[in-house]
């Protein structure tokens, strides 16, 4: 990635007064140097990173079909803004956690630009994605929540649209691992039935009707982004559905055809 001058002087610039500010304030030369690093990742995503996610968004406007499609590429700024909050606490207590999870927003970052890059990706690698999102969140959460995979061997090399999990995932932390007092598991499994792949994004915190949720922030939002992409790349050949489970919990069922 080639960045223009003006942007490594910002880049430079905004790692300085981060790391200025971060000496001033906290007793310890490690605080202000996580501080610098801090600032750099988010100098350069304030200048690289989204500029370059809102560019596809803004020339669909001559092909508004595939607004839906872009928008579910999109790193959710929610939590992006809480894995940084959670860095700037961690280095006051933990600075080795606090560089580990830096190091894994880094790669998440890297991970994910690498997969929309294409509109299809190998489940193996989306898995990959999601494995660096739950690291993330286990330095911020902890023990507030468990995962459990179920994954078919034979369905990592099957092509789903790229990050078409995310915001499943997304959804059982913000309105199920966060709203929990209690610790909430998770289950993410996959396997193949005929010509189909069935996906499973399970969480047990309390129950929900989606349909009950109407504000842009709630389950439902997230999920019918993923209804829009389906419908985009396969049309009725894919299918999707959300329900409450019993004692408490959501599931989401994601069938694909497998070409």
């Amino acid at each position: 990635m080639k960045l223009k001058p003006y942007k490594i002087l910002s880049l430079i610039l905004g790692m300085m007064l981060a790391w200025t500010v971060a000496v001033l304030f906290t007793d310890s030369w490690v605080s202000g140097l996580l501080g610098g690093i801090i600032g750099s990742v988010g100098t350069f995503i304030a200048l690289e990173w989204l500029p370059n996610l809102l560019r596809p968004i803004k020339e669909t406007r001559k092909e508004p079909e595939l607004f839906s499609t872009l928008q579910i590429v999109q790193i959710s700024q929610v939590f992006l803004f809480n894995t940084l909050h959670n860095i700037s606490a961690l280095m006051d207590i933990d600075a080795d956690k606090a560089r580990r999870t830096i190091e894994k927003l880094a790669e998440y970052v890297r991970a994910t630009m690498e997969v929309k890059r294409e509109p299809f990706t190998l489940l193996g690698h989306e898995l990959k994605c999601v494995d660096l999102y739950l690291a993330i969140e286990k330095a911020r959460l902890d023990n507030r929540f468990e995962v459990n995979f179920e994954i078919q061997a034979d369905s990592h090399e099957i092509k789903i649209p790229s990050l078409l999990l995310q915001p499943l995932i997304e959804a059982a932390f913000r309105f199920g691992v966060e709203n929990h007092a209690e610790t909430t598991d998770i289950l993410i499994a996959t396997r193949k039935d005929n010509s189909s792949l069935i996906i499973e994004v399970r969480d047990t915190a309390e129950n929900f009707d989606p349909r009950e949720q109407g504000n842009e922030k709630g389950r439902q939002k997230l999920y019918e982004r993923v209804q829009e992409t389906l419908w985009h790349r396969y049309g009725q050949k894919a299918s999707f559905e959300a329900k409450p489970i019993v004692p408490s919990g959501m599931s989401v069922l994601v069938r694909l055809p497998i070409a």
